[in-house]
């Protein structure tokens, strides 16, 4: 992955990040590659209701999120984040390429859309867009 590295300063790579994704295997692997390009301040939960505690008690810089969650779906959690926290940047991670539900969750705050399967390369790409474009989210 080391062609892939974008150039992170160190108060990017401090960045706080929450990973909501109830699938063990992407959640882990979410995070690995994460780590591996640099991240320092990753948490992760494995549903809604875990993900609203998360929001309730912490401030994300950036969240990464799947929609089909146990407890409460992504949507949900995205319209509570977006109440709490206005400037934290979304990347949708999830296996629906419909239309109408990437619509919704643009519409709902999300700032990015990426339909699993992915690739390591492309996360990190967009990640960093993410955090280096802080001033256009919807909802501020």
């Amino acid at each position: 992955m080391a062609e892939t590295r974008a150039i992170l300063t160190q108060s990017e790579k401090d960045i706080a990040i929450l990973i909501v994704e109830d699938d063990t295997m992407s959640r882990t692997f979410l995070r690995r590659i994460l780590k591996e390009e640099g991240f320092t301040n990753i948490s992760a939960v494995q549903d809604g209701l875990e993900a609203q505690k998360e929001i309730t008690k912490h401030r994300y810089d950036v969240v990464l999120l799947d929609l089909q969650l146990p407890g409460l779906d992504g949507v949900e959690v995205l319209k509570l984040l977006r109440q709490r926290h206005a400037r934290a940047r979304v990347m949708v991670i999830t296996s629906s390429n419909e239309r109408h539900v990437v619509e919704q969750v643009l519409e709902a705050g999300a700032q990015d859309y990426l339909v699993k399967p992915f690739a390591p390369s492309v996360v990190i790409e967009r990640l960093v867009r993410l955090i280096r474009h802080k001033g256009d989210a919807k909802s501020e």
